[in-house]
């Protein structure tokens, strides 16, 4: 009988050959390891509706997805298309604007951070099955798969905010907001605030409409930075917690050495309580990073298109 024995670093075939005998062997090489690593997290990003970012604003091959039209216009027409406009013959004599570099550096740079988070998010779905037997909260490398997603996913959102101020305002951030005069606390949500109270009878409807989303989807951004805020605090400083709480432990064990001895029911009851907090919080935060990446995927596509209606 052969079944796989999951390692944290390399799957191992278990061998049987007697019932008392057991032999362990690698199960292949490095590159079909990685390979298998690779389509483990996909079937699991797959399961969980994280899709790659290249695939949103397609139903198919050839069919644009109204739904994410964002997507499928700004990497098909996006605001300097190198397949065309890099060619010598076809380039502009003055060079590109500022505004159209700008624009095309913050999209693709949003695009490599979702990747790097939606990777990160691959880690973490992987390591909650493969360490089944660890809870969740004391396994490091989810907490640091978390971590990773958070501060990735937290650099996109930064990164699209950026390009939404470029492709409405047509200035800096830093101009807008010295322009505008943004208090920090506020200053994700702003630039959206600000432009729902502009002259928006000057524009298409769609446009408006997509303005007025976005308003509305920055709101939830900003919420989602805040609770990235408290769990990156909660997970850099998990080991300390994990010490204190064992010292504590142990000191209220000191000072209760007289009182009566738990029952094996309660002791039961006391492990299911932790076992059952430790999944609630994984679970919350791993429904955090999820919420995440598929708001930002929303926005994006939401701001994508208003640049292609703006030019």
């Amino acid at each position: 009988m052969r079944a796989l024995a999951r390692c944290r670093h390399c799957p191992i075939k278990l061998v049987e050959n007697q019932p008392n005998e057991k032999e362990f062997v690698l199960a292949s090489s490095v590159k079909d390891l990685g390979s298998q690593l690779t389509s483990e997290m996909e079937r699991l990003l797959a399961d969980s509706g994280i899709r790659h970012i290249y695939s949103y604003g397609w139903q198919s091959e050839d069919e644009i997805d109204p739904s994410f039209f964002g997507h499928a216009v700004w990497q098909t027409e996006p605001p300097i298309n190198h397949a065309f406009e890099l060619d010598s013959d076809t380039l502009p004599s003055g060079g590109f604007s500022e505004r159209k570099k700008e624009l095309m550096v913050l999209g693709i740079d949003f695009e490599g951070t979702m990747i790097a988070g939606r990777s990160a998010v691959g880690d973490i779905l992987f390591y909650s099955e493969s360490s089944a037997e660890m809870l969740p909260t004391m396994d490091l490398n989810i907490e640091r798969s978390l971590l990773h997603a958070l501060m990735d996913l937290n650099i996109a959102s930064d990164r699209i905010k950026d390009f939404f101020i470029w492709a409405f305002w047509e200035m800096s951030p830093k101009d807008f907001c010295k322009k505008k005069d943004i208090a920090n606390a506020s200053w994700y949500t702003a630039p959206f605030r600000e432009a729902s109270k502009t002259l928006l009878h000057e524009l298409d409807q769609r446009s408006i409409d997509l303005i007025k989303n976005l308003e509305s989807t920055s709101n939830v951004i900003y919420e989602l930075r805040r609770e990235r805020n408290i769990v990156v605090h909660e997970l850099t400083s998990s080991i300390a917690q994990h010490e204190k709480r064992f010292l504590e432990g142990k000191l209220k064990n000191i000072h209760n050495s007289n009182d009566s001895e738990l029952t094996f029911e309660e002791i039961r009851r006391n492990q299911k309580l932790v076992t059952d907090t430790a999944h609630r919080l994984h679970h919350s935060r791993v429904e955090l990073v999820r919420g995440f990446y598929r708001t930002l995927i929303r926005m994006s596509s939401d701001i994508f298109e208003l640049e292609y209606h703006l030019r």
